[in-house]
């Protein structure tokens, strides 16, 4: 079986008639020239009957010079990574009388030398009486799309390494949750693993214990919408490690390639965040109760150089300086004292919040510019760190005034 070169215009526009290329002897021809892969025809002892331009462009070879060529001589495969010799699908496709694809990695080399990564298959094609007669070969340049795959797979790679290497726990799920990946992090934290995690359906993990109503409704959230859900707390107590407080952060992707769904999970444990944070709390609380429930004169100025917490036992001083609390410091010390011993007292506490160098003052009498009367105070300073965090000044103080008043 011959295939000859196909006529010049062999289709005229219009409906198909009996010189169309369908009804013409020529019909295969053209369409085998004309298809988008690359196409060699051989007869039963695989020399070359036909080739159409996209083989000529990947083999180097012009019809006219490949027709009657043994196709090895044409088409010379050999193995991507072994460089071994291949053996040409239309031997088999004769030998075997079916239709063969090629090896992956396969690598054909032009008559240049160039080569390029294909794929396809052989068909046989048998005559009226069942025998085979030829056999069709049809390839494509794959070496695009191989150099896209590993580009792809350098940055699936690169994604994993960086989740490898997170250190909050991680999970990849398909659009069933099942668990495609999980970090080092995931079962170093949870007890469990990787033979344990991978392929398992979320809420069977740990015999069950994923299986949380919480993780559950943030799981729904995602797959009915690509909204994603930022830091959903969750309260659960485990089995294996105890209660836990986590935060979970989850996102739908499409997978690049096949664009499969898959649902990216990160797991925050703030359990001893949240304890800590409890913990301050509480101790802000004690520490506030402990000021303003004094009967001693006690306040505090915050970093920014404002009254934090004032003691019961300090608010008759103040009487005269509403509001006291959040108020600056500077400015409630002008509308007590006059100059130039306001400006002292504000330089003072300026040097304890700044190198905590603690200040007991002498005993005091001054004049009260807010009263217009003489008072006497017993006061000292102190660095310390407030609730919030930040250094403050604590300051301690007695009204002595009765007492200096009854010496005099």
């Amino acid at each position: 079986m011959t295939f000859t070169p196909p006529p010049e215009n062999p289709r005229q526009p219009g409906v198909p008639t009996d010189d169309s290329p369908l009804q013409s002897p020529h019909w295969l021809d053209v369409t085998l020239y004309n298809i988008g892969d690359a196409v060699i025809a051989t007869d039963t002892q695989t020399r070359i009957t036909f080739m159409n331009p996209v083989a000529e462009t990947l083999t180097g070879w012009k019809a006219d010079e490949a027709t009657g060529q043994p196709l090895d001589r044409v088409f010379h495969i050999v193995n991507e990574d072994t460089r071994q010799k291949i053996e040409s699908p239309v031997d088999k496709a004769l030998r075997e009388g079916t239709l063969v694809g090629l090896a992956n990695h396969t690598l054909l080399t032009a008559s240049d030398g160039s080569k390029r990564l294909i794929d396809d298959s052989a068909t046989p094609i048998r005559d009226e009486a069942g025998n085979v007669a030829a056999v069709v070969l049809v390839f494509r340049d794959t070496s695009q799309r191989k150099q896209f795959e590993q580009k792809l797979q350098d940055a699936l790679d690169y994604t994993t390494n960086i989740i490898a290497t997170l250190r909050h726990p991680f999970l990849v799920l398909d659009k069933n949750l099942c668990i495609l990946s999980a970090n080092r992090s995931f079962f170093e934290n949870f007890h469990v693993t990787e033979e344990e995690t991978h392929g398992q359906f979320m809420y069977d993990l740990g015999n069950g214990q994923w299986d949380i109503p919480g993780l559950r409704a943030l799981l729904d959230e995602v797959l009915s919408n690509s909204h994603p859900v930022i830091d959903y707390e969750v309260n659960h107590d485990f089995p294996s490690i105890g209660k836990k407080i986590m935060l979970l952060n989850a996102l739908r992707i499409l997978k690049p390639g096949n664009h499969s769904e898959l649902i990216l999970l990160a797991i925050e444990d703030v359990t001893e965040r949240k304890r800590s944070e409890d913990a301050a709390l509480r101790n802000s609380e004690t520490f506030s109760k402990l000021v303003v429930q004094s009967p001693f004169g006690i306040y505090t100025v915050d970093s920014q150089f404002r009254f934090a917490q004032v003691s019961s036992g300090a608010l008759p001083a103040f009487r005269n300086v509403q509001p006291l609390i959040g108020r600056d410091f500077a400015d409630a010390m002008h509308i007590l004292w006059p100059e130039p011993f306001a400006s002292e007292v504000i330089d003072v506490f300026r040097r304890t919040l700044e190198t905590g160098e603690p200040y007991i003052a002498p005993s005091l009498t001054e004049h009260r510019q807010d009263i217009e009367a003489v008072e006497s105070y017993e006061w000292q300073i102190h660095r310390v760190t407030l609730p919030d965090g930040d250094y403050g000044v604590v300051c301690y103080f007695f009204n002595s005034t009765p007492i200096r008043q009854a010496e005099r």
